[in-house]
């Protein structure tokens, strides 16, 4: 059962401000920084998912590949969920260990049978007592539309329908972070060739009443398709570059002090767990950094928020020592 979180009305300060400009203030000296991360992108999702309470709901996601579960960030929010991670073929041990640990009353399992086997469908039935449901398209776009009915009822006054590029991660990351924060639905465009008519159809029945934010920049996202979604509701775009996207968006946001997540914009898996992480409770602001220093518009905001808690999210591979340090980008 679907337990949503309301967060909608922060976006309006996207829509509504232009740019802030954030003081270069350093981060409080008391912030506590700690790193949640295992020995593979497999063991780092369980340990996330160690932060969610017995009866959590779980989704399942393969950790081979990105497509499939970009879109699956407003569903961790809405259902107050962690993302495990499995293999085409099978469910690693650290997987089962969580699994059995969190008892789940519902399994999701994110992407058809290319992504995750039916085979590994089958043995998820053993973890719950409840169903084991696949959200699933015929291909990655369809995935995101299949996850968005599964969230976002008919006719439920949506504000806000976050829109990404599906032909690459970064993007969608920030985007899936915001989402399980805010419970805003994600879809994926490919961004370069006009909106399929699925993807008008989800569009149309989600009818979001407020705006569609587009997050990347005409790379990503071009003029024309910019034009057909703002033929279906009012468009904004939100092009800044992935790592200071998210400094540019919570400085508008400001939902005040709150625990930071920091994770890498440089590869999929450590991002994908961490957006259930973001969802969790009243939410926590994420950011992404590149592996080896904080970029300067993400230290500033740190600044001004003053975390009492940062969190980084993998291991010293995928985050050096010097982002627990906070060490700023030159």
């Amino acid at each position: 059962m679907v337990r949503a979180r309301a967060h909608h009305g922060f976006l309006a300060a996207v829509l509504l401000c232009g740019a802030i400009g954030v003081a270069g203030a350093a981060a409080d000296p008391t912030t506590q920084v700690d790193r949640i991360a295992g020995q593979d992108r497999y063991e780092t999702a369980a340990r996330v998912s160690e932060q969610f309470p017995v009866g959590s709901d779980v989704f399942i996601a393969t950790g081979e590949n990105f497509p499939d579960s970009l879109a699956s960030g407003p569903a961790l929010g809405a259902y107050q969920a962690p993302l495990l991670l499995v293999t085409h073929n099978s469910i690693p041990d650290v997987t089962k260990r969580e699994l059995t640990r969190l008892a789940p009353p519902s399994i999701h399992v994110v992407g058809g049978p290319a992504a995750v086997s039916d085979d590994v469908l089958a043995q998820l039935h053993a973890f719950t007592s409840g169903d084991v449901v696949r959200l699933a398209g015929a291909d990655r776009y369809g995935t995101a539309i299949a996850i968005s009915q599964d969230v976002i009822p008919s006719g439920g006054a949506i504000p806000y329908l976050l829109v990404v590029t599906g032909r690459d991660f970064p993007d969608a990351l920030f985007a899936g972070a915001l989402g399980a924060f805010s419970v805003a639905p994600v879809l994926l465009v490919d961004g370069q060739t006009p909106l399929t008519a699925d993807v008008i159809t989800e569009i149309q029945r989600i009818a979001p009443s407020v705006a569609i934010v587009v997050m990347g920049d005409f790379n990503a996202v071009n003029a024309d398709v910019e034009a057909q979604l703002n033929d279906l509701a009012p468009t904004f775009r939100i092009s800044n570059n992935a790592y200071n996207r998210g400094a540019e968006v919570w400085s508008l946001i400001d939902p005040g002090s709150r625990d930071v997540i920091l994770v890498t914009g440089a590869n999929f898996p450590d991002g994908l767990a961490a957006a259930g992480l973001a969802g969790l409770g009243d939410g926590k602001i994420t950011y992404l950094v590149p592996p080896n220093c904080v970029p300067p518009a993400v230290a500033n905001e740190l600044g001004r928020i003053q975390p009492a808690h940062v969190t980084l999210i993998g291991g010293p591979a995928a985050l050096s020592t010097d982002v627990e340090h906070l060490v700023r980008c030159t």
